[in-house]
């Protein structure tokens, strides 16, 4: 079904110089024109592509789930050629919100956000407007945002964030190569049980 679709699912935990060279080899092949995911998974594919001096052109990138710092944008323009849009996203609380050229993150409809407190800056408060069967209400993300009423410059009339401060990924190097991105460290240490 995602061949169909045109969508090609990469993991993103291990992101060993052995596994980017096989994603560059892949991507080469199927030649997507957008890239989607973590963003500490795509900054080390960049890194690898940039260190290669290899030559990958696509339509855009889209970082989602962990901040996304300037010098990551930065590298993933030079490695892939094309624009940035980066984007928020925690599906345990169905929130999502996109990058514009302004520069505010919009957030979509199917949930409302809010700053604990009532303030605009702070800890999130997310409730899911289409979870019917377990609902959470104020549910706490562990991010922080800041939050405007204001009407962006680029025009949409959605709620928006200024800036997303939280969950920053670690990624970690391990003495035999091999780098282990936070979502593999959470993904690993779930099933421990």
């Amino acid at each position: 079904l995602h061949q169909a679709l045109r969508f090609y699912a990469f993991p993103g935990m291990n992101m060993s110089d052995e596994v980017c060279a096989a994603y560059v080899q892949e991507i080469r092949k199927i030649r997507p024109k957008f890239i989607y995911g973590y963003a500490s998974s795509i900054f080390l594919l960049a890194k690898y592509i940039l260190a290669q001096k290899h030559s990958i052109h696509l339509k855009g990138v889209m970082p989602t789930s962990e901040i996304c710092p300037d010098y990551y944008k930065e590298a993933f323009r030079t490695a892939f050629h094309c624009e940035v849009v980066d984007s928020y996203g925690a599906r345990d609380g169905n929130i999502t919100a996109h990058q514009c050229r302004a520069g505010n993150y919009h957030i979509g409809e199917s949930s409302i956000a809010q700053i604990e407190g009532g303030g605009k800056e702070g800890v999130l408060l997310v409730t899911d407007l289409f979870n019917y069967a377990t609902p959470f209400i104020n549910y706490e993300l562990g991010d922080c945002a800041t939050l405007s009423e204001e009407i962006c410059s680029c025009g949409r009339q959605q709620f928006l964030f200024r800036e997303i401060i939280g969950r920053k990924e670690a990624v970690i190097e391990l003495a035999n190569g091999r780098r282990i991105t936070g979502i593999g460290w959470a993904v690993l240490l779930g099933h421990r049980n």
